[in-house]
């Protein structure tokens, strides 16, 4: 099978995080402009699957549309996600993984209609004691975060978002993308990484910067709560 080529990685950062079922690795930068947002993602997931040796290569199998992608091997999974420029990629062995990114400046989060069907009342009464200016990001990041999650689980927004709760970080600095990383294991409470990277708040009204890094925490930050 014939390789892909990989573009350019324009100021990107990786990551490797080991959990109690396998290993999961991710990549997160900015594609190069002339270049389609699915082709980068699809080259660097398998040239992180090539470069760490997690498996041997045989591509990525035929899904129906809207279905989650996997590998044409067993015994692994990836996600990617793609916003404002930005490329998240997550690669797992042994786990199921689901990333999602939203670039600033969050825009789509003004919509009520979208906090009614994206917050459980919890959340609601949560968004209450955010600070106006900081009320979109927060919600970026409640959103990256469940959707990371279900992107892991492979119900996609099929999934009532109202149904499961995930703490926001009230503190939590506010920079120009949001990006979250999910893993799913047999033996394992589900983990939801927020991935942080150093752009300094507030938001500009110039286009995004590349993080120069993104540290993943060791432990997940949050542990999902599931509503009955």
């Amino acid at each position: 099978m014939t390789a892909l080529t990989s573009p350019p990685r324009l100021r990107a950062s990786e990551g490797c995080l080991q959990t109690r079922g396998g290993v999961v690795r991710w990549r997160l930068g900015v594609r190069d402009p002339a270049e389609a947002a699915s082709t980068v993602a699809r080259a660097w997931v398998e040239e992180i699957v090539r470069t760490h040796g997690l498996f041997a290569w045989t591509g990525f199998a035929a899904v129906p549309p809207f279905s989650k992608p996997r590998f044409a091997s067993d015994g692994a999974d990836f996600s990617v996600s793609h916003s404002g420029g930005f490329v998240l990629v997550a690669v797992g062995v042994g786990v199921r993984v689901g990333v999602d990114v939203e670039a600033a400046p969050f825009e789509a989060f003004r919509s009520a209609a979208l906090r009614r069907r994206m917050l459980t009342p919890a959340e609601h009464d949560r968004l209450a004691r955010v600070p106006t200016d900081a009320r979109l990001p927060h919600l970026a990041r409640v959103w990256t975060a469940k959707e990371a999650l279900v992107k892991a689980s492979g119900e996609g927004l099929r999934r009532d978002f109202r149904r499961f709760a995930v703490p926001a970080l009230l503190e939590a600095p506010v920079f120009r993308l949001e990006a979250a990383l999910a893993v799913l294991s047999r033996d394992a409470p589900p983990e939801v990484h927020r991935l942080t990277p150093p752009l300094a708040a507030p938001m500009p009204d110039a286009p995004p910067e590349a993080p120069s890094s993104i540290p993943l925490p060791a432990a997940p930050e949050a542990a999902l709560t599931e509503l009955s």
